[in-house]
């Protein structure tokens, strides 16, 4: 279990004064700050950005990242390591009127699988000159510049994670999705047999994703009378969403260039919210400060089954 002391700390972020504290130490006063213990991680000397700055935060790194919107994400910031997927591949039967009913067994349905606490960090120099100007908005900035970059680093370890040192990515060959399809050379046709390798249950809400590369050259595949086979402006591939992430590999050997299925299987397990240092001291004679940004989080494939991909032989 996480220590609950934790837990009261991040409720007591939404205070007014704590609020006023964190701001005026990203401008370069950290004293303050850094003698409250609210919100505040030992280990790391960083502090919880404030509830509403963080909810801003969340919303930005939501938008500008290919998993968040597609994935289930759970804040699990006082409970256990431990988590329980439910899900059944049972069905009911018909039986005659005096018929044996089949039994199933309730406890086949759950998956237990261990979180662990993974550290995604980011340290951002800023020249010193901006934090004397009264109109520059330091929350703004710092949002908007932390939301990239972690929606990056994020997205990179949902996709290509080893496990280790970061999540588990959709891509792992033992933790990660199933191979749906194996060819030597992507065509059209691979596409139409990974769609169809997906049980109907997961295809309904699937999803694609591939990079930039993978996705012109699909959007460029002619039959033989020259009618494009990818059709409609729309970002979508036989009536499901097409989602952009350069992260995803190109279509060489050994690689999986596309990955489909419902990515609400895949599970992010944010540990704290966002945590902020500032190294005042690290960057003086550069006349700049720094911010060191640091995320706790996990995420992993619970139904693996759920996202399948293509493989170049």
């Amino acid at each position: 279990m996480m220590n609950a002391k934790f837990t009261e700390k991040v409720y007591n972020t939404a205070d007014a004064e704590y609020e006023r504290t964190f701001w005026n130490a990203m401008r370069g006063r950290p004293k303050l700050l850094d003698e409250q213990q609210i919100g505040k991680d030992e280990s790391t000397g960083t502090h919880i950005m404030p509830i509403g700055a963080n909810t801003k935060y969340r919303n930005k790194l939501t938008a500008r990242s290919a998993f968040r919107d597609i994935a289930s994400v759970f804040d699990t910031y006082d409970s256990s390591y431990k988590f329980i997927a439910r899900d059944t591949d049972d069905k009911s039967l018909w039986v005659p009127e005096t018929g044996e009913i089949p039994i199933s067994d309730g406890m086949t349905d759950f998956d237990t699988t261990m979180s662990q606490c993974k550290k995604l960090a980011s340290i951002v120099k800023l020249e010193s000159a901006f934090l004397y100007d009264v109109g520059f908005n330091v929350e703004d900035y710092l949002i908007n510049r932390l939301s990239k970059t972690f929606a990056r680093g994020e997205d990179e370890g949902f996709i290509n994670g080893n496990g280790e040192t970061s999540a588990f990515g959709i891509l792992h060959p033992e933790h990660g999705a199933v191979t749906g399809a194996e060819t030597d050379s992507l065509t059209f046709d691979d596409i139409t047999s990974l769609y169809f390798s997906l049980d109907p249950e997961y295809r309904e809400c699937g999803t694609w994703m591939m990079n930039d590369v993978t996705a012109l050259y699909l959007r460029n595949l002619k039959d033989d009378s020259g009618n494009f086979l990818w059709r409609g402006s729309e970002d979508t591939l036989l009536g499901r969403p097409v989602r952009i992430s350069n992260f995803m590999p190109g279509a060489e050997s050994g690689k999986c260039p596309v990955a489909f299925g419902d990515f609400s299987y895949y599970w992010i397990v944010v540990r704290r919210p966002l945590m902020v240092r500032v190294l005042a001291e690290a960057y003086a004679l550069q006349d700049k400060i720094g911010y060191l940004a640091i995320e706790m989080l996990d995420g992993f494939l619970i139904r693996r089954k759920a996202i399948k991909t293509i493989k170049i032989r």
